[in-house]
């Protein structure tokens, strides 16, 4: 039982049967004592305070570290209501807010703001909130796993999504309307890749024509390599190898759901083109030019979720997954055949034959041995989201400001919510998921009877948009908006070097969205320099971060001249 009390010094504590959270005595100098011992010299962007409790915590920090941001969370309903009254809206998590931890901690902490961020937990409450307290601590290594990937990710692929986004817009000529061609009442089956998709096969083509079958890329040539051709495959990533599993449906007109930074070469493919929006700022600047309107799905790290999120939003039938695993099966990581061991065969002879490279690259690969198969910390990462996403809810699109990593807005229109019963994983591996359900053919198989939907035919082909902008249209869209981004960089560039300081950058949300996706690396060398020496020392780093953003630009115009 929860009571607050008046201390011997005339402010509030508060103890839970027995045991006190602040000081009977003087909890504001208890507050003082801790925030010094832990903070030290240390200058923190952004503190994470946890077991925040009557709020002393905080105003110590607040008055301690000014130029920091806390974001307070509670244990304790009763304990945030005594002090919440203060806060900004949005700024704090209790549970009752209604929201999972992780989900207010993924729109609070932008990836910028991780290089400097600092986790405090209060003891007394970590004491007597055990389980608030492993479950806090356990989302905070969860955002921690997902910032770290999405800063390695941005940094090596920052530029090829911009320079994806670019040549797509210019080189498609033809986009076709909504993924969803069939009825939106049938149950749509997504197909990844894992080993388990094989022990799914049978029931997807006995059922092919009561169910939407989407695919993500690496799934293609085994479900085609068994007759079973989907009615979308969902492309996100950007890179050679993604594409690279499609061109076993070269001239099949398959229907491709995109967006413009995924990997080049649908047209050589001859694939149905639909667009999504991953909503990056040069991705949002092209199709609002281009009077296109796609669907707004950002961007979450792996393509399965991107299907899900899809899905969900779209239609109100059951998802069902097929072949989503999170680990290998044995020395395989996906369903065969696949382009992967397409690669290694080449190179495969008596000395090291082809399972002896499956093997040394399960080893290399993926070394934690995950209950059932092995694992490692990218599918660890992706089955953390999933695990919250099914036990809480979609995940919301991180909204913050890189600046302040306030909101600047709130879940985005049509939220699917809660996925509650509606998504299912088929065969699944050993890997459980909370909260999204494993289930065998039976059930799968009543799902689909339950479901409104009719039989319905293959797809069929649908005429391309007559009014997506012509080739020529788009090629003065692309030299207005790069014109455009080169004059504001040249501008800011100007004004960082007369002010001796990065606020230039920092208050212009596009150049710093763009730059940071462009030079993620760079920008939070930055920032942490102006965080440690003062944004005059960090004047230098970033004037040398805006000319390497330049050159890029200007080569990426010149380039695309020549190509026209």
């Amino acid at each position: 039982m929860l009571e607050i009390r008046s201390a011997r010094s005339g402010r509030q504590t508060a103890r839970v049967d027995g045991s006190y959270i602040h000081s009977p005595y003087d909890p504001v100098e208890e507050a003082r004592r801790f925030v010094r011992r832990s903070v030290s010299a240390r200058q923190p962007s952004l503190i994470l305070l946890l077991g925040a409790g009557l709020g002393y915590l905080y105003e110590e920090l607040c008055r301690t570290l000014p130029s920091s941001r806390i974001v307070p969370v509670f244990y304790h309903q009763e304990l945030a209501g005594a002090f919440m009254h203060s806060l900004p809206p949005g700024s704090y998590w209790h549970p009752g807010s209604g929201q999972s931890l992780l989900g207010f901690l993924r729109r609070q902490v932008h990836e910028l703001e991780a290089e400097g961020m600092l986790t405090l937990e209060w003891p007394p409450s970590a004491r007597i909130f055990a389980g608030r307290s492993l479950e806090a601590n356990q989302a905070i290594h969860q955002l921690l796993r997902e910032i770290r990937g999405t800063l390695v990710t941005t940094s090596a692929l920052g530029r090829l999504w911009l320079r994806n986004s670019l040549r797509n817009f210019l080189a498609i000529d033809e986009i076709f309307p909504g993924v969803l061609e069939r009825s939106a009442h049938l149950p749509v089956v997504i197909a990844a890749s894992g080993p388990t998709l094989r022990e799914s096969i049978d029931f997807l083509v006995l059922h092919r024509t009561k169910i939407e079958l989407w695919a993500l890329p690496s799934s293609v040539q085994f479900l085609l390599s068994r007759g079973v051709r989907p009615d979308t495959v969902i492309l996100t990533d950007p890179g050679y190898y993604a594409f690279s599993h499609l061109q076993c449906a070269k001239g099949m007109r398959i229907r491709l759901a995109m967006p413009l930074a995924a990997a080049r070469g649908s047209w050589r493919i001859d694939a149905r083109v639909c667009l999504l929006n991953q909503d990056t700022p040069f991705e949002r600047l092209l199709l609002q030019r281009a009077g296109y309107s796609a669907p707004v799905v950002p961007s979450q790290g792996t393509v399965s979720a991107t299907a899900l999120i899809l899905a969900l939003r779209l239609s109100r039938a059951p998802v069902i997954f097929a072949g989503l695993d999170f680990c290998y099966r044995d020395i395989h990581s996906h369903v065969r055949p696949n382009n992967f061991e397409n690669w290694l065969v080449p190179g495969s002879d008596r000395l090291q034959p082809l399972h002896h490279r499956l093997f040394a690259l399960a080893a290399e690969k993926a070394p934690r041995k995950a209950d059932g198969g092995r694992g490692n910390l990218a599918l660890e990462t992706y089955a953390g989201w999933f695990s919250e996403a099914g036990a809480r809810g979609i995940a919301e699109p991180r909204v913050c400001s890189p600046q302040t990593g306030a909101s600047e807005h709130g879940p985005a229109a049509g939220s699917p919510g809660s996925p509650g019963s509606r998504v299912f994983r088929l065969h699944p591996s050993d890997i459980e998921i909370p909260g999204i359900e494993g289930i065998d053919e039976g059930r799968a198989q009543r799902l689909i009877a339950s479901s409104r939907g009719e039989e319905a035919p293959p797809s069929a082909p649908q005429r391309a948009l007559r009014s997506y902008p012509s080739r020529r249209q788009r090629i003065r869209i692309v030299g207005d908006l790069l014109d455009r981004w080169i004059g504001q960089s040249e501008r800011i560039r100007c004004e960082v070097a007369a002010s001796a300081s990065m606020e230039a950058i920092l208050r212009d949300p596009d150049i710093l969205s763009m730059i940071y996706l462009c030079n993620a690396a760079g920008l939070t060398e930055t920032r942490r320099t102006s965080r440690l020496q003062g944004a005059q020392a960090a004047s230098g780093k970033a004037s040398a971060v805006l000319d390497s953003h330049l050159c890029f630009l200007e080569g990426l115009r010149q380039t695309l001249a020549q190509r026209q």
